[in-house]
């Protein structure tokens, strides 16, 4: 049985929602095995290697977890908005996985509903990159800064989901590319990068494999029958605050080997609270305003 090569990134503050990642995959995949990839910055410690493999192990007999440690090549890579240099790993994985021609890279504030074979099987074609559309792109700021790129908004895609044409990339030397533009200033960091570098060769996918949450309780408000295969939390962060599609990262949690009651108590008390409710309303205002 074909192994279902995916990629994640992570620094030691991303273990937690990457095991929660982790095991959404494998507990929701019917059939599909999975040869997985931790891409780790230096913090990650032998504890954290040790708690994602146990899911790993505990989940999928026939899977497998590896890990490679990214240590100095985005030293440099310019960081903003919280994200770290590990954002940037995703851009070698056609060199750090040279036995593949084709990887599927998912952030770790993913919950999978299904698995993976419909996105893999995928025909890419001549394409770098296949991905989903941004959302929250089409208008206002974030259009305008798209277009300042010199990039088409309606083809701008997530980083978030990528199903990868590593052999393309690497027909293309591309690495050479990737590593030139990680220095620079760019806002939205690998994301811009390889909406660049790819640009024109970038296959749009189905919403499906990178719906926002809120795209999913909008759509179900307007009685859609919802069931994505990924939901991807890129704004608000579940296991910090309140949230669209709360309840189904919290259900997958749950039913990790990380399972923390007095985290949930108190995400879940601070969603209640008024004064925590409108600061945040007010900070999301503020930041409309600003961006």
């Amino acid at each position: 049985m074909t192994k279902i090569p995916v990629v994640f990134a992570a620094d030691h503050n991303f273990v937690m929602p990457t095991c929660v990642a982790l095991s959404s995959l494998l507990k929701n995949s019917e059939g599909e095995t999975y040869d997985l990839y931790i891409l780790s910055d230096t913090d990650v410690t032998s504890a954290d290697r040790d708690i994602l493999s146990g899911h790993v192990t505990r989940l999928s007999g026939l899977s497998s977890l590896h890990f490679i440690e990214i240590s100095k090549d985005f030293d440099g890579g310019y960081e903003i908005r919280n994200i770290s240099k590990a954002a940037y790993f995703r851009l070698l994985i056609p060199w750090l996985l040279p036995q593949y021609d084709k990887v599927i890279y998912a952030d770790g504030d993913i919950v999978f509903t299904k698995g993976l074979k419909a996105l893999y099987d995928i025909d890419l074609g001549d394409y770098y990159v296949g991905g989903c559309n941004t959302p929250g792109f089409h208008d206002g700021k974030p259009k305008k800064y798209v277009i300042g790129l010199g990039l088409d908004y309606k083809s701008y895609i997530n980083s978030g989901v990528l199903l990868i044409n590593a052999k393309a990339q690497r027909d293309n030397n591309l690495k050479d590319t990737y590593m030139h533009h990680s220095h620079n200033k760019y806002l939205y960091q690998d994301q811009d990068i390889i909406n660049l570098v790819c640009k024109d060769r970038i296959l749009l996918l189905s919403e499906d494999f990178n719906m926002s949450p809120k795209s999913v309780f909008m759509r179900t408000m307007h009685g859609e029958s919802m069931s994505p295969t990924i939901i991807h939390y890129a704004g608000d962060k579940p296991w910090n605050t309140f949230t669209y599609c709360w309840n189904e990262w919290w259900d997958e949690y749950k039913h990790t080997l990380i399972f923390d009651k007095k985290r949930y108590m108190t995400v879940s008390h601070s969603a209640m609270d008024m004064k925590t409710f409108v600061a945040k309303a007010l900070s999301k205002i503020k930041y409309k305003l600003l961006h």
